[in-house]
């Protein structure tokens, strides 16, 4: 991930919400700290196909899954 590159993962879940404007999908994408099948789709709806490795190693770290 380059430097300047943050992680915003309440904006990810905001942004998926409003491609779908259903509301379980912002509460799916943060379940169990980001490490759901929703989040991995939402990054790739988002076109975050680039990035979707690092951040599933993130979450899975950060959840303490890993």
């Amino acid at each position: 991930m380059t430097e300047d590159f943050s992680l915003n993962w309440t904006e990810f879940a905001k942004d998926c919400y409003n491609l779908y404007r259903k509301p379980h999908v912002a509460a799916e994408c943060r379940r169990d700290c980001y490490t759901t099948e929703v989040f991995e789709s939402c990054l790739k709806d988002l076109m975050m196909h680039d990035f979707i490795n690092e951040y599933k190693e993130i979450a899975l770290m950060v959840s303490g899954k890993k």
